[in-house]
């Protein structure tokens, strides 16, 4: 691992018990940081080295930490600690030994670990970020990231005032994989063809095996069947024969390709977690079963968007009866593809990393250059930003090509591109007229939701290619854009008039 520049370390575990859930959303987020230059380390248990090669194929190292089991105060731990015997103490003196320097941010995702574990490690990292799933105990933490579809109010009283939180599935960690599948993708046809299974990488009591029982019988049995495992999988040599006698089965172990095997697929039989919502990037219909008490309100909340049907349990009879309940509705998977793709776009980890680098590198600013005509125009002609434009129609490149040659050479006019820590995040465009310079804003819609929008605009404001004469800062904004007017009043601009289809900001320069 490099001995300079930035470094994050992960505290993360996995076991057969567990599965490799945390450990994998951890390197998918270090992945995501690394286009930063950030070099990542991740810090597990002893079991967690089963998992080493996947590690480091990742370019993360792994740090296997001295832990023993010991006398437990369980009245103490988190109710998820039954399993990490050694308690929190002897876990952050070993993860602070383990840590080959200050990180500048260290981020915990462990059911196990909380405030107190987090205190502990505050002298050896400036920056602390929990990821949770649960809101069952307190964080002593500068930014809690929960990615499922609850309630936003589950942390009052569990966290720091002034901790920023990042909620929901539009910051969900998920392989860059899924999103690239998703672009590819087109609406699935009325036939079911393909069936996809994967049940977690734990698969404890057995529930794979319940899926494979599920669709065996002969309405389903001419649809194709890709089943997926891990490693760890203790059952491998009985998913193996369960399979056997089906010609067009096929069975995945760590594959490489989930994104491509869920974007193939009609149907999806799964378990909560991150892999819930891989499905929902790429759209996949699917009937779901929570293997685990805490999964049980996220595939709620999903089934109450539409997006999946919650299974009783996880066994064969529960199971089949959802799957016929969809198998047999064309018009009800539809329905449920578009609710799916509605719940996120798959650049959540984007979305994380620039938040977690913005506070540890800040966001500057640069001139625009003919090279980044491009960027420029895929930022400008996605949904997202379309969808908040005075003009909503989509841009030719020939037009947009003759806008950008213009402003780079307009002296009334100053292109800026927004950067964290050297990458294009945003660009703000002032257009200079006497004292007055009027800002236009667009954040990189895979950065957008992390609050570098006001950050942009200071940058921009106090730039020194903004001509000395300009001392009010005006700016329009539709009126239904409610994000644009939350972002300009808390970057210091106020609404001073209205017309029918825009609303006028302003603020001093100075």
């Amino acid at each position: 691992m490099q001995s300079m520049g930035r470094l994050v370390a992960f505290r993360a575990d996995a076991s057969p018990e567990i599965g490799a859930g945390h450990v994998m959303r951890c390197l998918t987020l270090a992945q995501a940081l690394q286009a930063y230059g950030v070099a990542c380390v991740l810090l597990g248990a002893p079991s967690t080295a089963t998992w080493r090669r996947e590690i480091e194929s990742r370019g993360v190292a792994f740090v296997s930490l001295r832990l023993e089991a010991g006398a437990l105060n369980v009245e103490r731990e988190p109710s998820h600690s039954g399993w990490a015997s050694w308690g929190q103490e002897a876990d952050a003196a070993a993860t602070a030994a383990a840590l080959p320097r200050d990180p500048d941010w260290l981020i915990v995702d462990h059911y196990a670990l909380d405030a107190r574990w987090e205190r502990l490690l505050r002298p050896h990292a400036p920056r602390i970020a929990a990821l949770d799933d649960l809101a069952n105990r307190s964080h002593d933490a500068d930014l809690l990231l929960d990615q499922n579809l609850q309630t936003a109010g589950r942390y009052e009283g569990l966290l720091m005032s002034q901790a920023r939180r990042l909620l929901g599935p539009r910051y969900a960690l998920i392989r860059p994989a899924f999103a690239q599948a998703r672009r590819g993708a087109t609406l699935r046809g009325p036939q079911l063809r393909r069936i996809h299974v994967f049940m977690g990488g734990g698969d404890v009591g057995a529930p794979t095996l319940a899926a494979i029982e599920a669709v065996s019988g002969p309405a389903l049995r001419d649809a194709a069947l890709d089943v997926v495992i891990g490693a760890a999988n203790r059952g491998q040599e009985a998913i193996a024969r369960a399979l056997s006698g089906r010609d067009n089965a096929r069975l995945h172990v760590d594959t490489p390709d989930m994104a491509r095997l869920m974007a193939d697929a009609d149907l999806g039989i799964g378990a909560g977690g991150g892999a819930a919502l891989e499905r929902c990037v790429v759209g996949l219909p699917s009937v779901t079963a929570p293997l685990a008490p805490n999964q049980e309100p996220g595939l709620r909340a999903l089934e109450a968007q539409g997006a999946t049907l919650v299974a009783p349990s996880a066994s064969a009879a529960d199971l089949g009866s959802a799957v016929e309940a969809l198998a047999c509705s064309s018009d009800r998977r539809r329905r449920m593809e578009e609710a799916a793709l509605s719940v996120t776009d798959g650049h959540g980890a984007d979305r994380v990393a620039a938040a977690l680098m913005a506070e540890a590198a800040g966001v500057t600013v640069r001139l625009a250059r003919p090279n980044d005509a491009a960027l420029l125009l895929r930022w400008r002609n996605e949904p997202s930003v379309r969808a908040l434009s005075f003009s909503q129609d989509e841009i030719t490149e020939e037009s947009h090509l003759a806008w950008f040659s213009r402003a780079l050479a307009d002296p009334s006019a100053v292109v800026l591109i927004g950067l964290v820590a050297g990458r294009p995040c945003g660009t703000v465009r002032w257009s200079v007229n006497g004292d007055v310079a009027t800002a236009s804003i667009t954040v990189a819609p895979e950065t957008q939701g992390v609050g570098l929008g006001s950050r942009l605009l200071e940058a921009a404001r106090l730039d020194p290619a903004l001509p000395g004469q300009a001392q009010l800062l005006h700016a329009w904004v539709k009126p239904e854009n409610q994000p644009s007017r939350r972002l300009f009043e808390t970057a210091g601009y106020a609404p001073v008039s209205e017309e029918p289809d825009r609303v006028l900001y302003a603020r001093p320069r100075a």
